[in-house]
């Protein structure tokens, strides 16, 4: 696992405990949530992870990612006039592109790519230790953010 994910968890009093999911019931491998009884954000994360560090890392990131983008003290939250289904997207969206700010900082994206000559997907996924689908969402990130300077 990364260091500065277990520098998050630490410095944000988080607590972080791994537990197995059942796959026959949910298909995350990570869940979230702030437990008011504690003040602190709790991240569940399954155990099968520590198999597989890039999957980890991705999981990890994402569910500091809902830490550090989700308003303090819900536990959930719902959004009647537009559906919890909204509501979880547009939350799931925040998280992930904290993450892949989080685990690819421009900077770094950038010397890897033009000083190291890493230019597919794949090798960034490999490089920055995430899944290849972040290194996607960054890229569309980046994307975007230009796109908006420009117009």
């Amino acid at each position: 696992m990364r260091k500065e994910l277990l520098d998050y968890v630490a410095d944000n009093g988080l607590v972080l405990r791994y537990v197995r999911f059942p796959r026959d019931v949910y298909q995350a491998y990570g869940v979230y949530y702030f437990d008011r009884r504690l003040n602190s954000g709790v991240i569940l994360l399954d155990k099968d992870l520590k198999r597989d560090q890039a999957l980890h890392n991705t999981v990890l990131g994402e569910e500091c990612g809902h830490d550090a983008t989700s308003p303090r003290g819900a536990v959930l939250t719902a959004y009647m006039s537009c559906g919890p289904r909204v509501v979880t997207s547009q939350d799931e969206r925040k998280a992930v592109e904290w993450a892949a700010d989080f685990l690819i900082p421009d900077d770094e994206l950038a010397r890897a790519v033009y000083k190291l000559g890493l230019r597919t997907p794949w090798e960034l996924a490999e490089y920055f230790e995430v899944m290849e689908w972040l290194v996607r969402e960054k890229i569309e990130l980046l994307s975007t953010r230009t796109q908006d300077l420009v117009d």
